[in-house]
């Protein structure tokens, strides 16, 4: 995947679908994050197309982990791709 850059501004909100790999930066040397969990749907009908597709891909993620071992997983996704 590609990743995008976001530079907020004070009083800005970014907010990140369930299971979004991200990293984060601060500029200035005080800020505040705040997160906030909630568990997705568990009814696929009740999600977004693209919400679905990340939640079974992290899905994927999780069993090869508990299968091959998290180690693996990374190679195991690149030669499965």
């Amino acid at each position: 995947g590609r990743g995008v850059l976001a530079v907020l501004q004070p009083g800005d909100v970014l907010w990140l679908p369930s299971h979004w790999w991200h990293a984060v930066e601060s500029l200035e040397p005080e800020t505040l994050s705040l997160n906030f969990w909630w568990n997705p749907s568990d009814d696929l009908h009740q999600m977004f197309p693209e919400q679905a597709l990340i939640e079974l891909a992290r899905d994927i993620e999780s069993s090869a982990a508990v299968v091959l071992g998290p180690p693996f997983v990374e190679g195991f996704l690149q030669a499965w791709l």
